[in-house]
C-alpha cells in the first residue's frame, strides 16, 4: 500500500496514512496491522504516538483494526526489510543523468510497484511535528 504525502513527511501524514491502511484492511476482514518503523521524527513523534493509543483505545470499544508498532533501533537498515526494496527500486527509477521532477517520481514509482496514486496526504504542521 503506497501513499505519497504533500511537500515533506509530517506526524500527521503517518496518522493519516494508518488511519486509511487501517480503514482499508478492516474492509478486507483484518484484525491487526503491525507496523516496524524506524525512527524518522514522523514515525516516532508524540502526536504519533498519542494517536495510535487512542485509536486502540476506540477500536477495542468499537471494533476495527489494532495496530501494533514496533519502532527499529535508531541506525540499524539491516534490520528494515523494505531497505532493500527502496533500494533496489531507486536503481530502477532514477536517472544518473539528471533530477527527475516530482510528478516524474511519483509516476516511476507508481510503475514500478504496479500501484495506482492515490491522493496525496496533506499534512497539518504542528509544534511537535
Amino acid at each position: 500500500m503506497l501513499r505519497f504525502a504533500e511537500n515533506r513527511p509530517l506526524s500527521d501524514n503517518t496518522a493519516q496514512f494508518l488511519e486509511w491502511v487501517s480503514q482499508e484492511l478492516h474492509e478486507e476482514g483484518k484484525k491487526r496491522l503491525i507496523v516496524i518503523w524506524d525512527d524518522a521524527s514522523w514515525h516516532a513523534s508524540k502526536m504519533v504516538l498519542h494517536r495510535l493509543k487512542e485509536h486502540n483505545k476506540r477500536i477495542r470499544r468499537e471494533g476495527g483494526i489494532e495496530i501494533i508498532h514496533f519502532e527499529l533501533p535508531a541506525g540499524s537498515p539491516w534490520l528494515n526489510d523494505i531497505e532493500h526494496y527502496y533500494r533496489h527500486a531507486k536503481k530502477m527509477i532514477v536517472e544518473p543523468d539528471r533530477k527527475l521532477s516530482a510528478q516524474e517520481t511519483v509516476e516511476r514509482v507508481c510503475q514500478h510497484f504496479a500501484c495506482a496514486l492515490l491522493p496525496f496526504l496533506k499534512g497539518v504542521e504542528t509544534a511537535t511535528g
